[in-house]
């Protein structure tokens, strides 16, 4: 409220203008414990279960799903028992469900196959409307989804040629003839997941053709080819004629020669290269090709290859050996700003019985560097400027998308339309020409029964991987992670100044300081790093083991200052999180010096290693696991070190972070193992995983207190 100063000192209160909070309206989505208002499901009077927001208000439209729509539970939902209370979570949104009954429960257990609410209620011995609810509370958590197994395939059809007039031709290349053209395509022979591209020519006479993919009857017994076919269709005002037929190459396995695997793809479409000599050079430089094409207009086999930047010099070499004009390469490295280090840029060459067509091409795909270099290569091409212009408005064109619902309820099709690639052309006397090419993609979630989840989260992500990611950020938790020292405790930056203990094996003492001055550049240590799993060699001698540690985990003094206030602490040579330095180092001997197989925890402080009692067999157990991942059979490394976390350490400062910040730790402790032992002539080589419940047998140490969460080998090479 406002209010106004009189003389006289008193006060007289003005009212304000209306606000946002000016009725009950505007404020109740904001009710409920001063978070947005809370949704509950239930059976009668008796609640079920309650839906519990996050930073922004249920979707009420999905509340409330339909009977019969049939359902399927997220691969990555899960129960959690926080207390006494026992939620639903799932990392793919911040929502929470609070199971109040048995029945919820029930109802989950019954989306153990996909169900419909009808099925649901009678599975669980619930109402209809409180399956419905739930359901609905689960979708909109997205705990479950929409699923449909058949859709109106001619429905789908019938929009997949709206979306791509609307959306794939520019009105400069539309016109009454072309759309008559476009609907005589074979529209019955599309796929359910198809693509449909515009080729449109930027030739002045506004020319347009159409690529399909559609069904073939090769079926997989071809390995060389994919089974599916890419047809182009010239499309004017006489009609849509075929033009050609394009067929996917599958990669070559990896013991396979290019060459045989190109000559038997080119056979299964019935043409013999065996003798070009020019398209083996070709297949030699970049491989076996991505694509072929068998066209009515080109004289010859169109064949395109992926081009790698490295491989540029000698792609043109080979093309200057199959026949290519000088004309045409001296303008190969006018391309140079579209070739970048991933595969961006396709050669596309016509090559006959005898060897290939002077006139060649390259297909530049669209991303966000060849979108901003592409104007510059086509200038200098000495194309036309209204030309660079027109191809400009429509590779900068932001892509279009839609889900189409061809069941009830259900998203069953996902429709984008969006630039693609640009092609540029070199006839036989090196002038230039450009095409820009526009796909419209349609992806069916039916197939399988598959579901929308299944079409934004890649299959890659794993359970566990997504849960870990996705409760160690902010963005979809609750509470607050970080250095929150919940348990009231703050750590100490000290080191446990621990005197060897009687059986501890003292280690040969280094000036570090010195002792690096004679190492390589840290450059140079960098570049000659490498993953040496010859474990061959000799023993490790225990001074070179000492050395090695004592440069890892030296001990360095340093000062930090914190709002005002300085304190010594005792770092290392790597970072850590909060200074604490949590991870030790266990060395797991095999053939080191001096000392016998077992297990060694390293002392940072007296330069010691105490020896561990565990269970002996388990110590070959790690050196065993350690060779089978690295590939190396029996052959055990010289000294495998494991690094091994103290837990509670860390977790008592940091809340919900602590283990990745653990992994942090063990990625940075690696890479300092591996450049120590690379600028000492070690070989060194990390480990992708170990057994961590065999190191705490065969160490004595506490699995939940002070466990194994990196390994890396070391070794002398051998000779």
């Amino acid at each position: 409220m406002g209010s106004t100063v009189t003389d006289d000192d008193s006060a007289t209160i003005q009212p304000s203008g209306a606000g946002l909070f000016d009725s009950f309206r505007d404020v109740e989505p904001f009710t409920a414990d001063g978070r947005f208002r809370e949704v509950t499901i239930f059976e009668g009077e008796s609640p079920l279960a309650t839906l519990i927001p996050f930073k922004k208000p249920i979707d009420a439209d999905l509340l409330d799903s339909a009977a019969d729509v049939t359902v399927r539970l997220s691969r990555f939902a899960y129960l959690h028992r926080v207390g006494n209370v026992m939620l639903l979570k799932t990392p793919l949104s911040g929502l929470d469900l609070q199971l109040h009954d048995p029945r919820a429960g029930a109802l989950l257990v019954a989306l153990a196959f996909e169900a419909s609410p009808n099925e649901l209620a009678r599975r669980a011995g619930v109402s209809v409307a409180a399956a419905r609810q739930f359901v609905g509370a689960l979708r909109a958590m997205s705990a479950a989804e929409a699923v449909a197994k058949e859709r109106d395939r001619t429905a789908m059809v019938a929009a997949l040629i709206e979306a791509s007039l609307a959306s794939g031709l520019p009105s400069a290349w539309d016109s009454p003839s072309v759309r008559e053209a476009f609907a005589q395509l074979p529209w019955d022979r599309v796929t359910d997941t198809s693509q449909v591209i515009w080729e449109l020519h930027h030739d002045g006479h506004r020319r347009a053709d159409v690529s399909l993919s559609v069904t073939t009857e090769r079926g997989s017994r071809e390995p060389t080819l994919v089974a599916l076919d890419i047809e182009e269709y010239d499309v004017t005002e006489r009609g849509a004629e075929l033009m050609g037929t394009f067929t996917r190459v599958n990669s070559a396995p990896g013991l396979t020669d290019p060459w045989v695997w190109t000559c038997r793809a080119l056979g299964a479409l019935g043409v013999d290269m065996a003798g070009n000599a020019a398209l083996r050079e070709l297949v030699a430089v970049l491989g076996a090709p991505a694509f072929l094409g068998v066209t009515a207009r080109r004289v010859g086999t169109r064949v395109i290859f992926a081009v790698h930047p490295a491989n540029v010099a000698a792609m043109t070499q080979a093309l200057r050996s199959g026949g290519v004009s000088e004309s045409v390469l001296a303008r190969i490295p006018l391309l140079g700003p579209v070739i970048g280090t991933d595969l961006q840029v396709r050669l596309a060459v016509d090559a006959t019985r005898e060897g290939i067509q002077p006139a060649i091409a390259f297909e530049i795909f669209l991303t966000e560097r060849t979108v901003t270099s592409i104007p510059g290569v086509l200038d200098a091409l000495g194309l036309d400027a209204h030309v660079t212009t027109e191809v400009i408005d429509l590779i900068t064109a932001d892509p279009k998308k839609r889900d189409l619902m061809l069941a009830p309820d259900v998203v069953t099709d996902t429709q984008i339309a969006a630039p693609m690639h640009v092609k540029v052309a070199f006839a036989s006397d090196g002038q230039a020409s450009v095409k820009t090419y526009l796909a419209i993609d349609n992806i069916a979630l039916t197939a399988s029964g598959r579901s929308t989840e299944d079409r934004d989260v890649p299959s890659t992500w794993e359970f566990h991987d997504l849960l870990f990611h996705s409760q160690v950020r902010n963005g979809r938790l609750r509470h607050r992670i970080g250095g929150t020292a919940r348990f009231s405790t703050i750590p100490e930056l000290v080191l446990q100044e621990e005197p060897p203990m009687p059986g501890d094996v003292l280690l040969p003492q280094f000036d570090v300081e010195a002792v690096v001055k004679s190492d390589a550049p840290f450059g140079a240590v960098l570049r000659a790093r490498t993953s040496d799993r010859d474990w061959s060699g000799p023993q490790i001698p225990l001074r070179t083991l000492a050395e090695l540690l004592q440069r890892v985990g030296e001990v360095i003094p340093r000062q930090i200052e914190f709002a005002g206030i300085s304190q010594d602490v005792f770092g290392a040579p790597y970072p850590s999180g909060g200074g604490l330095y949590e991870t030790d180092i266990v060395v797991i001997a095999h053939r080191v010096g001096d000392i016998d197989q077992g297990a060694y925890l390293y002392s940072r402080a007296s330069r010691s290693l105490r020896p561990l009692i565990g269970d002996a067999a388990q110590i070959d157990a790690l050196l065993m696991f350690a060779a089978e991942s690295t590939g190396n059979g029996v052959v055990r490394p010289q000294a495998l070190i494991v690094l091994a976390a103290r837990f509670p350490d860390l977790a008592v400062k940091y809340e919900g972070i602590a283990y990745a910040l653990m992994l942090k730790h063990v990625g940075v402790l690696q890479a300092t193992i591996a450049y120590t032992a690379t600028a000492m002539g070690l070989g060194a080589v990390p480990i992708g995983t170990g057994d961590s419940d065999s190191f705490a047998t065969a160490t004595g140490l506490d699995y939940y207190r002070h466990g194994s969460i990196g390994e890396i080998a070391v070794s002398i090479p051998g000779a």
